[in-house]
């Protein structure tokens, strides 16, 4: 089948001079004569390339390049700039907006070719090794409502996959993403001051975002757990975390680690829709009343109807009540319609003891129930 390339300019002489040299070449041409125009038609019809003029009324061609950046799915797409602006200030901006490539006109037509063949053989061989490139395990921890316990159930999660060693000759290396941009808790519940957070990538374009820009903002625990937490405080000077933002923070978390735990709170926003559809494991925590399950088997139907829909799905009850003084497994499951995976008993005391030294449950009190429970269950999620 041969190639699609978008070609997007808003002088028709252009598009079909340009549309011509590559179709004695074999390659399918789609065109577009505005910026609007050019994002519908990426979107649906899934080009292998992108030749953008920069000139357009309108939207110009670098709000185009940046738009496809900020894509979830179009970002992968090799662009390149077409146009008739030669100043090296006019490439740089280019090559700042996310273009790969940047050719003036007039062009000969092999040169053209030439730079289209060798843009896609590089984007082919890129894919080629995202691919070969092992990803971490992805574990996704969302409560059906606030106050459920989802962060505790992260951090101990991560504390415990990290200090399992049986049957494995060197460390785990565990990662932990708080996903939200205020009312985190993972630093306290860690003992670490809250000196960096993930609010702050918020304000930077996720195209220029790498692992450095990560490091500086990730802390590490003596556990071996590396995390980025969430402020205490929302700030929305610094912005809100896009799908872009997600995909960039992910694939950098999870490109050095054998597992990486996402605690995604209890909102549905843009940011975690994008986690969940990344996530191998999803971890819906619940406790075993009226008004929490409604809000749980409403949340599982949410996920249901996403275009991908998480395959594995875990529910999680955390027991706080007396025993007999909650519902039973199953009638926990017939309100939710799926089986009821584990359960963790909670120990308020033990909780709030962990809370005020900084130390993780099952660091603190390894001996505990609680501990043991969230032990068992950590394996389970990274086997």
């Amino acid at each position: 089948m041969s190639k699609k390339i978008l070609i997007v300019d808003d002088d028709l002489e252009s598009l079909k001079l340009i549309g011509l040299m590559l179709q004695r070449r074999g390659y399918e041409i789609i065109v577009a004569q505005d910026g609007s125009q050019a994002l519908e038609k990426a979107e649906i019809e899934d080009p292998e390339l992108v030749i953008l003029d920069v000139m357009m009324p309108g939207m110009d061609g670098y709000e185009v390049c940046r738009q496809l950046r900020a894509s979830s799915t179009l970002a992968h797409l090799p662009v390149i700039m077409f146009t008739a602006k030669t100043l090296v200030g006019d490439k740089v901006a280019g090559f700042q907006a996310g273009a790969d490539d940047y050719l003036t006109k007039p062009i000969h037509p092999a040169e053209l070719v030439s730079h289209v063949e060798a843009l896609l053989q590089r984007s082919e061989q890129a894919l080629a090794e995202a691919r070969q490139t092992p990803r971490a395990r992805t574990i996704g921890i969302i409560g059906a409502k606030g106050g459920v316990g989802t962060s505790t159930l992260a951090v101990n999660l991560a504390v415990a996959a990290a200090q399992y060693k049986e049957g494995q000759e060197d460390a785990i290396q565990v990662n932990v993403v708080e996903l939200r941009t205020g009312l985190g808790s993972v630093a306290l519940l860690l003992g670490h001051p809250l000196e960096k957070d993930v609010a702050a990538l918020a304000a930077y374009n996720p195209d220029s975002m790498n692992p450095k820009t990560l490091e500086s903002q990730i802390v590490s625990h003596s556990s071996g757990v590396h995390y980025l937490p969430a402020p205490l405080q929302p700030d929305s000077s610094q912005g809100y975390l896009t799908a872009g933002h997600v995909d960039a923070m992910l694939n950098c978390m999870d490109a050095n680690a054998d597992f990486l735990f996402l605690d995604l709170g209890s909102l549905l926003d843009e940011a975690t829709r994008h986690a969940l559809m990344r996530c191998d494991v999803v971890v819906l925590v619940v406790e075993p009343e009226h008004l929490c399950l409604k809000l749980a088997k409403a949340l599982l139907d949410e996920l249901d109807a996403f275009d991908a829909p998480p395959s594995d799905v875990r529910v999680v009850s955390i027991e706080r009540r007396e025993p007999g003084g909650a519902y039973a497994k199953a009638h926990i499951e017939s309100i939710l319609g799926q089986r009821l995976d584990h359960i963790i008993t909670y120990a308020p005391d033990i909780a709030r003891q962990a809370v005020e030294a900084g130390d993780p449950i099952v660091l603190l009190q390894h001996d505990s129930t609680i501990a043991r429970q969230l032990c068992e269950l950590s394996r389970a999620l990274i086997a």
